[in-house]
């Protein structure tokens, strides 16, 4: 099996009750490629959307962890499974589905053993391709490199003498130059949008640090609290012009980045921490 871009990760399950126990996990990892090694089966590949799963406690999830990592081919011993729903979440299941309620189908293996390695040709082709840096070639920015763990493609560019980092979502090509282009206008009158973005942060923001965050400090006015804003990043998931920012607190907030919406109609919305 040749596991995805992202490590296991793991989230509470009613399922414990099941065992007795008070804290069980359900942890899980995205397959990319596998091929079953049973005797007298053929070597098929499958590439369909799968995860691998375990039950396992705090302990065992951060063992787990250790053992299996992303991009990387282990031979496993597995079953099928549906992924470790408790009797209710089955029985909901079960009754949306006959109301015609459609399940984002995954195949699910559950791990019982992690076995000796075994040479598997197409899956080191799999491993091998997918590991390989995918580029895209911004007409307005250049060449941006893939982000396999999000599904971005980014680069670093200067704003203000300092470097920041710009993504986009991963997309066709000519919705991605839209993308870009939304970058690269922001970029073009930079000292507009910064400021304008660092004055509606103030304007939602300083009253919460002057509240609830300043200790014993000097409280700040909104000027003051927009000049120590610096951008971190910018991220465009959508063509229509909106965007995402990311400041650095100046650990106004003790270190929690700042972020908020806009649009280049010139709007801002969602400030927060």
């Amino acid at each position: 099996m040749v596991t995805g871009p992202n490590g296991v990760t793991g989230h509470r399950t009613e399922a414990g009750h099941l065992l007795g126990a008070d804290e069980l996990w359900t942890a899980s990892i995205d397959l990319a490629a596998w091929v079953s090694l049973v005797p007298g089966s053929r070597q098929e590949l499958h590439t369909k959307r799968a995860q691998l799963v375990r039950l396992v406690d705090k302990s065992e999830l951060a063992v787990l962890r250790e053992s299996i990592r992303r991009d990387q081919i282990y031979t496993l011993q597995v079953r099928q499974g549906n992924g470790y729903l408790s009797p209710s979440e089955l029985t909901a299941r079960n009754r949306l589905a006959e109301i015609g309620f459609a399940f984002d189908t995954v195949d699910e293996f559950l791990l019982v053993d992690i076995l000796p390695p075994r040479a598997v040709a197409v899956l080191e082709t799999v491993l091998a391709a997918q590991t390989t840096p995918q580029t895209f070639e911004s007409s307005a920015l250049g060449s941006m490199i893939e982000d396999r763990a999000v599904g971005w493609f980014t680069r670093r560019m200067p704003w203000f003498g300092r470097e920041i980092e710009v993504s986009v979502d991963g997309a066709s090509a000519p919705q991605m130059q839209k993308t870009t282009r939304t970058i690269a206008t922001l970029a073009d009158d930079a000292d507009l949008w910064q400021t304008g973005a660092a004055a509606f942060a103030a304007q939602e923001l300083c009253p919460l640090y002057n509240e609830s965050w300043r200790e014993d400090t000097t409280p700040l006015d909104a000027d003051e609290f927009a000049a120590r804003l610096r951008l971190l990043s910018i991220h465009v998931g959508s063509d229509d012009g909106s965007f995402s920012l990311e400041f650095d607190d100046d650990d106004m907030f003790g270190g929690h980045s700042i972020h908020l919406d806009g649009s280049l109609n010139g709007t801002f919305t969602n400030a927060g921490i």
